[in-house]
């Protein structure tokens, strides 16, 4: 798994959220898509929890 054995730290959160809000932004500009879908897209292949 991505996360591995334990809970990312506050400072690997936010490193993750900023490098998940980068690539959507980058995908939804590339494919002309909704930035809401891409995220809900990527959340899912990503986390499938």
């Amino acid at each position: 798994s991505l996360r591995g054995d334990k809970d990312l730290s506050y400072g690997e959160k936010k490193m993750m959220d900023k490098a998940l809000a980068m690539l959507v932004a980058e995908i939804s500009a590339a494919a002309s898509r909704e930035t809401g879908d891409v995220e809900s897209e990527l959340s899912q292949l990503l986390m499938p929890n």
